[in-house]
Order: structure tokens, then C-alpha cells, then sequence
């Protein structure tokens, strides 16, 4: 079973043709390609992609918050490619405008080319950076002054992020996007089973991932 990383997901799916005899099973590998193209008869998925992820996001960008031209910022590689997919095709389908997609390697650490090469005319900014890259840009954005609004990718505003410390994430309050589930979501099932998940690994992240356990 395994893994987690997009690109090592279609790795396994490599594998996995090479080994007919047995059966392998994603971890929570979001990237659509793994099972979409190029399948493995014997390699299987149970959680959603990256661009299922994202259902309702376009359109609530577009029809609620008003946002028709949306600028797109996100790591070169499977997993982001899939995010970006999943806003656009939505967004795109009901009217919205994507002028410029901006692609990004792993572990960037000067974003300012990327900022001064961003359309003055848009509305917002999808981010699909996840961890430190999210953390490096948005530290970046504010300090060259920006004020566009961001539509998060599911890494951008998972819990390694939003617990950070200092003020870099406040440029996140009020960003919507779109995740397997909140970290603190209210309901019953959910708080039962992170009470549970803390008992049983104390020392473990905070929060149980929502991609890992689902």
C-alpha cells in the first residue's frame, strides 16, 4: 500500500504492471493519472484525486465570490498539475477566466519573478503550493505588497500551514478551497476519531491526516 506523493504514485502504478500477480493498493496519492490513463488492472484506489478535491470550488469562485479571471500558481509535477485541472475545468466551464498559469519547481525559494510576472486584471490567485513552498510564497506576497485574494489548493491550506507561527498566514483568512475534510471539523465522527487517533499515537502530528485516514 502506498504512497502519498503524486509522482511516487504513478511509480507504483509502473510497478504495479511489472508484478501482475499481486495486488497494490494507493495510499492517498492524489495525482488523477495514476487510475485515470495508462492503467494498471492490478493497482487500485480508494480515496479521490486531487481534481475531485476541488468539485464546487470554480463555481463558488465565480458565482459567489465574483472572481472571473483567476491567475493559477502551482509546483511542476502530477499532484498540482491535477488541482489545477479540477478549479479550471469547473471555473473555466461556467464562465471563468484563466490568463496565466504559472508552474514552479519543488522547493523554490525566490518567488519574486513569479509575483511581478502576475496579470495586474485578475480577480485571484489559485495557489497550489503545499508546506514550505506555501509558506515561502506567501511571506514573499505580502512583502512585495500584494493584495490579490488566493483560492487555496488542498496543501495550501492544510494544518502544516495553518499552524505556523507569525503572521504570514493572514493573508489566508477569508481563502476558500477545497479538502477531503477540516482538520476541525465539528461533527461527532470526526471528533471521535482524532480523540481516538491522539490517544493512540500521542506523540504523532496533531491532527490525523484527512487524506491519510479516509
Amino acid at each position: 500500500m502506498g504512497p502519498l506523493s503524486g509522482d511516487e504514485g504513478l511509480a507504483v502504478r509502473d510497478l504495479a504492471k511489472s508484478h501482475p500477480e499481486r495486488v497494490f493498493v494507493n495510499g492517498s496519492a492524489a495525482a488523477q493519472d495514476i487510475t485515470l490513463r495508462d492503467q494498471a488492472p492490478n493497482f487500485y484506489r480508494f480515496s479521490p484525486d486531487g481534481a475531485q478535491w476541488m468539485t464546487g470550488v470554480g463555481s463558488y469562485a465565480f458565482k459567489e465570490k465574483g472572481y472571473k479571471r483567476v491567475a493559477t500558481l502551482a509546483e511542476d509535477y502530477s499532484y498540482p498539475y491535477t488541482l489545477v485541472g479540477g478549479f479550471m475545468a469547473e471555473f473555466c466551464h461556467v464562465g471563468g477566466r484563466v490568463p496565466k498559469k504559472l508552474w514552479v519547481p519543488l522547493g523554490t525559494k525566490d518567488y519574486s519573478s513569479v509575483i511581478s510576472s502576475l496579470p495586474k486584471d485578475i480577480d485571484a490567485i489559485y495557489v497550489a503550493l503545499g508546506g514550505a513552498d506555501a509558506l515561502t510564497f506567501l511571506k514573499q506576497y505580502k512583502q512585495f505588497g500584494g493584495k490579490a485574494p488566493l483560492i487555496g489548493g488542498s496543501s495550501t491550506v492544510d494544518q502544516r500551514v495553518l499552524d505556523s507561527k507569525g503572521d504570514i498566514v493572514e493573508h489566508l483568512v477569508g481563502t476558500i478551497s477545497g479538502v477531503p475534510i477540516a482538520d476541525d471539523n465539528p461533527s461527532e465522527g470526526w471528533q471521535a476519531f482524532v480523540k481516538a487517533y491522539r490517544a493512540k499515537f500521542p506523540d504523532a502530528y496533531k491532527f490525523p491526516s484527512g487524506t491519510l485516514h479516509s
